[in-house]
C-alpha cells in the first residue's frame, strides 16, 4: 500500500504539454490566409482595369518596381511562416538548398516555356483566323532606364518569380495535395488561381497563364524543386518588361 504523504494533498499532477499535428481545419485556415495575402491582391490588380480602364497609366519605373517588391515579399511571408510554424521540412515544399545545377535547369524551363508560348500563340492566331477573337491586353509597364532603374527592375523580377512560385507551387500546390488528397486537383486549382490574376492581359493572357501554370506546376510535381522555376519565372518577367514586348 502506497504511503500517504500529507504534503502532496491538494497538489494536482502537472500536465505535460503534447505537441499536436495541425488539423485539416487549421490547414484550410492557413491556406485561406495565404490566398488572402498572396493571391487576392493580384486578382484585384487583374480585374480593376476592367472596372476603371481610365486608371491604367503606368507609374515611374523606380516607384513601380519598389511597389512590386513590397507586394512580392508581403505575399511570400505568410507561406514561409506557416511552413516554419508547423515544423514542416522545407524540402517538402521544394525549398531545399540551391544548387548550381538549378541555374541550368531554370534556363531549360525558360526555353521550354518559350516553345510552349510559340505553340500557344500559333494556336490562338489560328483561332483568331476562324473568327474566335482572343484579345491580348497589356497594362503599361514603365521601361527602366539607367543602372538604378534596371537594377530595381531586375530585383523585382527575381522577387516576383520567387514569390509567385513559393506561394503557388511550393506552398499552395503542396498544401492542397494534402487537403484534397489529389495531386491532379491541386495542380488544376493552383493553375486556375495563377491564371486568374493574369486576366488583365485579356483572353490570350489567361490562356498563356493556364498553359504555363500547368507546365510549371507539372515540373514542380515531378522535380519537387522550386529554384529552377524561380529562375525561369524571373527571366520571363524581365523579358516581358523589355522594349518590344507583346
Amino acid at each position: 500500500m502506497a504511503e500517504h504523504n500529507p504534503e502532496l494533498e491538494g497538489v494536482q499532477e502537472e500536465s505535460i504539454p503534447v505537441s499536436l499535428s495541425p488539423t485539416k481545419r487549421d490547414l484550410w485556415m492557413e491556406a485561406a490566409v495565404v490566398l488572402g495575402v498572396g493571391v487576392l491582391p493580384y486578382w484585384a490588380h487583374a480585374i480593376l482595369p476592367f472596372v476603371w480602364p481610365e486608371h491604367q497609366h503606368a507609374l515611374p519605373s523606380a516607384y513601380d518596381s519598389l511597389l512590386r517588391l513590397v507586394t512580392a515579399f508581403s505575399a511570400v511571408a505568410p507561406a514561409s511562416y506557416f511552413i516554419w510554424k508547423n515544423s514542416d521540412a522545407w524540402t517538402d515544399y521544394g525549398l531545399s538548398r540551391p544548387r548550381w545545377t538549378d541555374l541550368l535547369s531554370g534556363l531549360g524551363v525558360f526555353f521550354a516555356g518559350k516553345v510552349v508560348w510559340i505553340l500557344a500563340e500559333a494556336t490562338l492566331n489560328r483561332a483568331n483566323a476562324w473568327g474566335l477573337l482572343v484579345e491580348v491586353r497589356l497594362l503599361p509597364i514603365p521601361q527602366p532606364f539607367g543602372p538604378v532603374e534596371v537594377g530595381l527592375a531586375l530585383a523585382w523580377c527575381v522577387a516576383n518569380g520567387f514569390s509567385e512560385e513559393v506561394v503557388m507551387r511550393a506552398y499552395l500546390l503542396t498544401r492542397l495535395e494534402r487537403l484534397l488528397g489529389s495531386t491532379t486537383w491541386a495542380l488544376i486549382v493552383t493553375t486556375i488561381l495563377f491564371a486568374g490574376y493574369h486576366a488583365y492581359q485579356g483572353g490570350a493572357g489567361v490562356v498563356f497563364a493556364v498553359v504555363f501554370g500547368l507546365v510549371y506546376g507539372g515540373i514542380f510535381c515531378w522535380s519537387r524543386r522550386i529554384w529552377p522555376l524561380v529562375i525561369a519565372h524571373a527571366i520571363a518577367d524581365f523579358e516581358f518588361m523589355s522594349p518590344g514586348r507583346g
